[in-house]
């Protein structure tokens, strides 16, 4: 069996189903398994490849995608996309060709082989893994490479594999046969239940508490608590992200606030004493750049996998805590959090009383109002 087939049949294992390519030389023996395999589908440009399996992956519960790039200017037109993918928190398995190893100039010249450039430096900065696979992988050291971006703070992965080792004659009984690989610690640990007490608690005892969901709450999630969003009685909102992990007609939820969101939402989370934000980082764009005044009479607790998000020292958070913000919107939805009805109702005056389209949103005679039309839409 060629090392591409045994590439393949993994992958297959992980549950991949779709492959997204722009082909070239330097990929034949993996796009050959591949197309065996997996729904394969052609891309003009890799940068669309890229992007098409980010949203895949996000939206469909029907399997999985991963990009398959040649070497040289499949790898460096695909970067945008993994850059992307790594500033928004989304898995994304590339996968790219590279010349042969004896044809890799390893760091002495600029080039030796026909579009080689090192690749995997070139995307290491904004990736969660970027190898270049210079020798056969056992089944769990690959396994381990291809699922580093999905779990945990997630993010794209990068394999680069020359041409010589996709074609390596392999054995498979071999290379399933090592000590199983550890399990993947996304270095969380669990929170305590007297802290997520704490927290509804602390809901319970604030006159105008927030929840602000973020991209780090997954879909699954929300189709398991959002019949119990409405009964919360705390106004919700989401982050660009999260947009669409809360469904606009539900009573409790107010918007997208953020640098480019609904007056009434930013208002809202401006006037809470709580702000409880699950799965979102808290960057610039969310809070403002003023983001000494984020939250200016409230406290601000933060949800976060990432414990650097928790220490970039922006903006102010009275309470950092460094776990699965699933989890604790899990609890929430099942937690008394006491009643908040005045609060709420505040919340839909303002809403009401500044609409999606306002007035100061004036179109010039003869053009259509791009407001307008989306509402009548």
């Amino acid at each position: 069996m060629k090392y591409s087939d045994q590439i393949g049949d993994w992958l297959v294992e992980l549950g991949y189903t779709h492959c997204f390519f722009v082909a070239g030389g330097n990929i034949m023996h993996l796009l050959e398994s591949a197309n065996r395999r997996f729904t394969c589908m052609a891309f003009i440009h890799e940068v669309a490849a890229g992007v098409a399996v980010e949203y895949f992956n996000e939206v469909s519960d029907k399997g999985r995608a991963f990009a398959l790039v040649t070497a040289g200017p499949g790898l460096t037109n695909i970067v945008t996309a993994v850059a992307g993918a790594y500033l928004e928190s989304r898995e994304l398995l590339v996968i790219g060709g590279q010349v042969k190893t004896a044809d890799l100039s390893r760091k002495k010249l600029r080039q030796r082989g026909i579009q080689e450039i090192d690749g995997a430096a070139i995307v290491a900065p904004i990736t969660v893994e970027s190898v270049l696979v210079d020798d056969v992988l056992d089944r769990n050291a690959f396994t381990a490479l291809a699922e580093a971006g999905s779990h945990g703070r997630k993010g794209p992965v990068f394999l680069e594999i020359p041409l010589d080792i996709q074609g390596r004659d392999v054995d498979p009984a071999k290379l399933s046969s090592s000590p199983a690989a550890a399990s993947n610690d996304n270095g969380m640990g669990s929170l305590a239940t007297d802290e997520l007490d704490r927290l509804a608690r602390a809901i319970r005892d604030a006159k105008r508490p927030a929840i602000l969901l973020g991209g780090g709450v997954s879909r699954e999630t929300m189709r398991a608590v959002e019949p119990r969003i409405a009964e919360m009685g705390i106004p919700v909102m989401t982050t660009w992200n999260g947009f669409d992990r809360v469904g606009a007609d539900n009573p409790c939820y107010f918007g997208r606030p953020n640098t480019w969101g609904q007056r009434y939402a930013n208002l809202v989370m401006q006037q809470a004493d709580l702000l409880i934000a699950l799965g979102s980082r808290l960057g610039l764009q969310q809070t403002g750049f003023n983001w000494q005044q984020f939250i200016p009479a409230g406290k601000v607790v933060q949800v976060e996998c990432d414990k650097v998000e928790l220490e970039k020292g922006h903006p102010r958070v009275d309470w950092p805590i460094h776990g699965d913000a699933n989890n604790v919107l899990r609890h929430l939805s099942k937690a008394d959090l006491g009643t908040h009805s005045d609060w709420l109702a505040y919340c839909r005056d303002i809403k009401t009383e500044l609409p999606l389209s306002e007035a100061i949103n004036e179109t010039r005679s003869g053009y259509l109002s791009p407001y307008e039309f989306c509402l009548t839409l």
